[in-house]
């Protein structure tokens, strides 16, 4: 994985991981409202255990299908756990999920540094 690129998900298995959850009550059946679901899944979550994980917590504690904001409080609930176990060993932040950056700033009336910044590792699949 490149520093700052996020690999994308294969889309194919996102929507097979979304089928599995067609059996629950009121399970979208226009393609467009599908697909939303789909999006969700592939944008927010960091890798396809994490998919696995939140559908399954779905098929566990719902038995009605998610909303995609319904989803999203899956993905957040189910991120930590599953980001620890498979993404420990991260390159860029040792598992942490936070990398250190050096930029230059100026200010107005103080001038220009040098000055330390924390953000979110790659790993973690945010935008």
């Amino acid at each position: 994985m490149e520093s700052g690129v996020m690999p994308p998900l294969p889309l194919g298995e996102v929507k097979a991981q979304v089928k599995r959850m067609s059996g629950l009550d009121f399970f979208p059946k226009e393609p467009e409202a599908i697909r939303s679901l789909v999006d969700v899944l592939a944008t927010r979550c960091a890798h396809l255990e994490h998919v696995k994980a939140v559908v399954g917590d779905c098929l566990e504690r719902l038995t009605q299908a998610p909303k995609p904001a319904e989803l999203l409080e899956v993905i957040e609930r189910t991120k930590p756990v599953t980001i620890r176990a498979a993404l420990s060993e991260c390159p860029h932040c040792g598992g942490i999920g936070w990398v250190s950056t050096r930029r230059v700033v100026t200010v107005a009336g103080v001038g220009t540094y040098s000055a330390d910044f924390a953000a979110r590792c790659v790993c973690r699949g945010l935008p």
